[in-house]
């Protein structure tokens, strides 16, 4: 994923969650994307013990390379779980 923009690498984890198995889709520009998971890679695991999520999201943010937050998930009932993706900050421009 070195070299690629946020966008990219949002799109990018979307298909990397698909070949784990996942409903996934991803979309954004600027400065809100989106990667929704409709299904769940550890459905039986997170049912008993919730703390599988958050390696979840620490597996989106690794792999986004920026900051990942869930906002929506399948264990509290919504339709998907959302992970809402902060692109990176932009290079400084002028400073020397």
């Amino acid at each position: 994923m070195a070299g690629k923009t946020t966008a990219e690498r949002v799109v990018e984890t979307g298909l990397v969650l698909q070949e784990r198995g996942c409903l996934s889709e991803s979309s954004g520009e600027d400065e809100d994307f989106l990667i929704k998971q409709h299904t769940c890679p550890f459905p039986n695991v997170a049912s008993r013990n919730s703390a599988v999520c958050a390696l979840d999201v620490e597996f989106v943010r690794r792999l986004v390379g920026s900051d990942a937050r869930l906002t929506t998930s399948l264990l509290r009932g919504d339709d998907c779980c959302t992970f809402h993706v902060k692109p990176r900050e932009p290079a400084s421009v002028g400073r020397r």
